[in-house]
């Protein structure tokens, strides 16, 4: 624990130092003109310090929030998990032993489904300046193109991450967990969820930039506060027991989705194509995991568990940018906005896969 604690503190520390070299070296500040352009040109350091309070404070609040749900299971499970098997299991020890055990599968779990939620993030704070900026030049189509991009790009990274947990769930927790490699079908369960966590994050950035900041804090309360109840009923009845968690993770999620959606639909519309923007990236995942499985079952076959593991989500990701190349998800638009789209564009077109 004060490994990890101690790698995430460097980490953290090497970001800053990176972030700062790079500011001193590119020398960035406005020009003069755009400061005078800008509305808070003329606004005193109190008036200042109150705007940045009034947008940062719900922000805050919101990202609290998002931890508490976390502490929900942290607090709830192993109380819970007692209660349910108390008329089963007669030992005080036992019960004790039983719910730590389910407790830390809930833990390696959420520790899986945070690495593909953390490369959203990174998608989705990034998105935040790029709306405020077009926000205040009043370009709302521009914001559109933006958000709609980048809920579509969260579609394409978080659905084959999603899949790819749910058919390679017990070879994965066996690959990284050997010595207690349980808890498959929870993995399974929480990767739905976490498509529904993916997409409130990319929204709630877009709300943020559109200086809607209660919303996404009020629409992670009330997932919060349902998430609590159902892991208190759910848990608790032993024939459900720790599959509680996940189940009102989803409920939880998809709550909290919803109000967001809501919310930023009266807004703006969002300018996606559901046939393609989100019919085609799942049936591409589908493929991928129809590949993956199969692929898997017939390496462990001939090669170990980890090594057939290994290869078939090398396999998976192959499979799925070809699906997606094959189905055309992406149009032309799209390649050249991601990096170094013009290069690989022209391959494509050189392949004749795009004309």
């Amino acid at each position: 624990a004060a490994g990890g604690n101690l790698s995430t503190t460097i980490s953290v520390v090497l970001t800053f130092v990176y972030i700062f070299i790079y500011y001193k070296r590119h020398k960035i500040k406005y020009a003069e003109e755009e400061l005078k352009n800008s509305p808070e040109y003329n606004k005193t350091s109190k008036q200042l310090l109150k705007a940045v309070l009034a947008f940062s404070i719900p922000i805050t609040i919101g990202s609290i929030i998002s931890v508490i749900t976390s502490v929900i299971d942290t607090t709830t499970v192993s109380n819970c998990i007692q209660i349910a098997y108390s008329g089963i299991i007669n030992s005080k020890e036992a019960l004790e032993q039983l719910a730590m055990q389910k407790a830390g599968i809930l833990s390696k779990v959420d520790t899986l489904v945070n690495l593909p939620i953390a490369i959203n993030i990174a998608l989705s704070t990034a998105l935040l300046p790029a709306i405020s900026h077009s926000v205040a030049q009043k370009d709302f189509d521009t914001t559109n193109k933006r958000l709609s991009f980048s809920v579509f790009i969260s579609i394409l990274i978080i659905i084959p991450c999603a899949v790819g947990f749910i058919v390679l769930a017990e070879p994965i927790l066996k690959l990284i967990y050997p010595s207690a490699s349980d808890g498959a079908w929870v993995l399974r369960l929480a990767s739905i969820s976490m498509i529904f966590i993916a997409l409130s994050q990319t929204i709630n950035s877009g709300l943020q930039g559109l200086s809607k900041v209660y919303i996404p804090a009020i629409a992670l309360a009330v997932g919060a506060a349902v998430k609590l109840i159902l892991n208190v009923i759910l848990i608790s009845n032993p024939s459900i027991n720790i599959y509680g968690a996940p189940i009102s993770s989803i409920t939880c999620q998809i709550i909290a989705f919803c109000i967001s959606y809501t919310s930023l639909k009266k807004s703006i519309k969002l300018n996606m194509d559901f046939k393609r923007n989100v019919l085609k990236p799942i049936l591409a995942g589908l493929i991928m995991g129809l590949v993956v499985s199969l692929s898997n079952y017939g390496l462990n076959l001939i090669t170990g568990q980890t090594i057939s593991t290994l290869i078939s989500i090398l396999i998976g990701v192959a499979v799925y940018i070809i699906s997606v190349l094959l189905l055309k998800i992406l149009t032309k638009e799209d390649i050249f906005m991601l990096p170094f789209g013009a290069k690989i564009y022209n391959i494509l077109e050189k392949k004749k896969i795009y004309m």
